[in-house]
């Protein structure tokens, strides 16, 4: 299984790099930096799970991707919007399997996550 988690900061990639690999110790859990590093892995390589930081360099193109790839892999977003912001549905409504907000506690992160693995 093949998981690609994108998000500009590399220590939170690193994080959620950690959490996949102690949760599904087979799972192949590639980085990338930005939007356009994930088009091309994601054109290259079949990903199950693809985890994406909403607030990316060019996120709003994240929409459009969203409907593209949820043919073939689940789509997490994180994100440290205000909760009372529409882009959870925005993102939901494109087909995300799930959004989950950066302040979330470890063990809500691995109980959503934990439904894809």
């Amino acid at each position: 299984m093949k998981i690609l988690v994108v998000d500009d900061h590399e220590i939170f990639r690193y994080g959620v790099k950690l959490v996949l690999e102690s949760m599904c110790p087979n799972a192949t859990v590639l980085e990338a930096e930005n939007l356009d590093c994930a088009v091309n892995m994601i054109a290259a390589q079949d990903m199950r799970l693809i985890i994406f930081n909403a607030n990316l360099t060019g996120a709003d193109r994240l929409e459009a991707l969203i409907r593209f790839i949820i043919k073939d892999s689940k789509v997490v977003i994180f994100s440290c919007y205000d909760k009372k912001q529409e882009l959870p549905g925005t993102l939901l409504s494109a087909g995300a399997s799930a959004f989950i907000f950066k302040d979330s506690s470890l063990l809500e992160i691995k109980e959503l996550l934990s439904e894809f693995l």
